[in-house]
């Protein structure tokens, strides 16, 4: 028989192995239903700027201001979904569906459309880094690429800058954007 004081060290061993993993995993629980609490939920457009003029509705008129350009930008939205497990970013974002007759653009819908990608947070939470970055494309031209940068701003507003290649009256060209989203308090769904 194996004597209690040999036996002993190993069970204490075991025990401390056993309660560290327990606090660690509580620890990592409360920092993200930290996070729920903080970033969690939708977040509605405020607004969306673009790097130079554009004219993606085909009118004739060029604008920065997208919201002037179509009032489908107005649409564009986030959610964020934090749990113990994952985090979860979707920017719905209004995606360009040209009408095409003989090499001319007719006309030009816009598609609401979302995009879900996992996420982790940098920089002590001001910074939103995707870890799928897939990017994909129709017709040659890439549709729901993923943002460049997401930076959380004043205010608990979301700061999100896409590049895109869009139709344009002057043809197909890459546009960089920059939008601005603000909570709503909705939609946060159940921390679990």
């Amino acid at each position: 028989m194996t004597p209690i004081r040999t036996i002993l060290p190993l069970y204490c061993f075991l025990a401390s192995i056993l309660i560290s993993c327990k606090k660690t995993s509580i620890e990592a629980i409360d920092k993200n239903m930290l996070l729920w609490d903080k970033f969690a939920g939708d977040y509605r457009v405020e607004s969306i700027y673009s790097d130079g003029n554009v004219d993606i509705d085909m009118d004739g008129v060029e604008n920065t201001d997208m919201f002037r350009e179509s009032l489908d930008f107005k649409n564009s939205q986030l959610w964020i979904h934090i749990s113990n497990e994952r985090f979860l970013f979707e920017q719905m974002w209004p995606e360009q569906y040209p009408s095409i007759y003989e090499g001319k653009i007719l006309h030009v819908n816009f598609v609401t459309q979302g995009d879900l990608r996992s996420f982790e947070f940098l920089d002590n939470n001001t910074k939103i880094v995707l870890t799928d970055t897939t990017t994909k494309v129709l017709n040659g031209v890439i549709k729901k690429a993923p943002p460049t940068s997401i930076r959380v701003i004043s205010e608990g507003k979301i700061e999100v800058k896409n590049t895109k290649t869009l139709y344009t009256s002057k043809g197909l060209k890459e546009i960089n954007f920059t939008s601005v989203y603000s909570p709503t308090g909705y939609n946060k769904g159940i921390f679990r």
